[in-house]
């Protein structure tokens, strides 16, 4: 019998991906996406539903719809103004609505893509399901808001496994993003640009990988939470130097003079508990995402 999974955020970067990931794993699953608008993804899903996490009418937007047996919340709003009122609305009213349609439709199970940084500053390497937490902003807050009105809203009677992950990377990722700039300088013999002395060691976790480890928890039948990331963490300048040395690169590294403000920031982590209980294993390593990367950047500059 197919399960039917609805999975939220479907155009952004993480549920675009899992929606592919998931449509060519396997013909007995129904998806259904929902983000705040239509995207290409549709193709991949046999329902699409344009919907707002705050919006008061989420829950009946889902009128219409037999049943879902799980649900993959990968939907978020990411802002780091710790005054934007948005943050508030579609994470944590987000997360109450999630819950209230997953009892009206019975659900069997959420999955829900959470932060490693809810932390706050890494105090133990290396970083445990069992780190102590303290967020670093309004973001990070509402995402632990999250895991807690899972744990507290639905009283055990449905299944809630939060994975827990640090730095997404991969093919079509935000431009923004330290990977991305230090990726694109890198391609085009520019010069890379580092504050601090580029100590700040943060993990990446390919986007592959986190995929495939919402795949490995359709089968896990217990709540839970885990860490979701790579084996090995780099640098700031390690990074630069891996991207400069995989792409061939002339680039030169520049430091700029400013102070990185998490300079001692360690990003180390353990997915020992995610190996033994899900099977989880790091299949794409950071040389494996900046080659694929490549391949994409390439085509799209050709068009």
């Amino acid at each position: 019998m197919k399960k039917t999974i609805l999975v939220t955020g479907a155009s952004g970067f993480i549920g675009k991906n899992t929606v592919k990931f998931l449509a060519n794993f396997s013909q007995e699953i129904k998806l259904i996406g929902t983000s705040r608008h239509t995207d290409i993804q549709e193709k991949y899903c046999k329902e699409y539903i344009e919907a707002e996490l705050g919006d008061n009418n989420f829950v009946t937007r889902f009128d219409k719809i037999d049943k879902i047996d799980i649900i993959i919340h990968t939907a978020a709003c990411i802002s780091y103004d710790n005054f934007d009122k948005t943050l508030i609305n579609s994470n944590c009213k987000g997360i109450l609505q999630i819950c209230e349609l997953a009892k009206k439709h019975n659900c069997k199970k959420i999955i829900y893509i959470s932060s490693i940084p809810i932390i706050g500053k890494p105090k133990i390497i290396p970083i445990t399901e069992e780190h102590p937490i303290s967020p670093m902003s309004t973001y990070h807050a509402t995402k632990f808001f999250g895991e807690n009105i899972l744990n507290f809203a639905l009283n055990s009677k449905i299944v809630t496994i939060i994975l827990r992950i640090p730095s997404p990377i991969g093919v079509d990722m935000p431009e923004n993003k330290i990977f991305s700039i230090f990726a694109k300088k890198a391609l085009n013999n520019e010069d890379i640009y580092i504050d601090g002395n580029g100590l700040r060691i943060q993990n990446y976790i390919d986007v592959d990988d986190i995929s495939n480890a919402i795949l490995l928890t359709l089968k896990y039948s217990k709540s839970n939470t885990f860490n979701i990331a790579s084996l090995k963490s780099y640098s700031n300048i390690e990074l630069a130097k891996k991207c400069i040395e995989i792409f061939n690169s002339k680039s030169k590294i520049i430091y700029t003079g400013k102070n990185d403000p998490q300079e001692d920031y360690n990003w180390t982590i353990s997915t020992k508990k995610a190996c033994s209980e899900l099977g989880y294993k790091q299949i794409y390593t950071l040389e494996d995402t900046l080659i694929k990367w490549k391949k994409s950047y390439s085509k799209k500059s050709e068009i």
